[in-house]
Parts: C-alpha cells; structure tokens; sequence
C-alpha cells in the first residue's frame, strides 16, 4: 500500500512538472541568473539576511534595488540557431 501511494505521488509530481516546465525555467533563471552582478547581490542578500528567499520575485527586485543593480534578463532555453555557413540550412531549402 505504501508503495502505490509513493508511486501516486511521484507520477503526480512529475505531470506537474512536465506541464509546467516554462515556468520552472522561468523561475530557476530568476532565482540563479548567468549575470555575474545580479549573482553576487543575490549571494550578498542571503549572507546578510538569513530570511532572504531568492525564488520570491519581490525579494529579488528589493535585493537589486537596495544594491543598485538592475534585475537580470532572462533567458528561456529554446533550439539552437544555426550559423550561417551551416550546411543544414542549405539541405533544409533542398527538400
């Protein structure tokens, strides 16, 4: 019993996952951005303020205000583009 109940509950965690993935991604590259200026005010508000909640979008915006740094702009992983000279682009237009 305690395994169907185990197995119910990863299934339904991982469908919530799967519908909700831009999201997730939207979240995780506010809460961690690739710019080093917004990384390290993040870093320096959870030293300074052990109740700093780096997932929460206000706390974040408050952080980069109170050290003057403009939030990060966020990237959403799509496909890759292609270089120019790139063979498959010419095979695209082919078929």
């Amino acid at each position: 019993m305690k395994d169907i109940v185990i197995s119910a509950m990863l299934i339904a965690v991982g469908a919530i996952g799967l519908t909700n993935v831009d999201t997730i991604r939207h979240l995780y590259a506010g809460a961690y951005p690739v710019g080093t200026a917004q990384r390290d005010a993040l870093e320096r508000c959870a030293m300074t303020n052990a109740a700093f909640d780096r997932l929460d979008a206000a706390e974040r915006n408050d952080c980069y205000a109170h050290l003057k740094v403009g939030p990060p702009t966020v990237r959403v992983l799509g496909p890759p583009s292609m270089p120019k000279d790139d063979i498959r682009r010419e095979q695209q237009v082919q078929h």
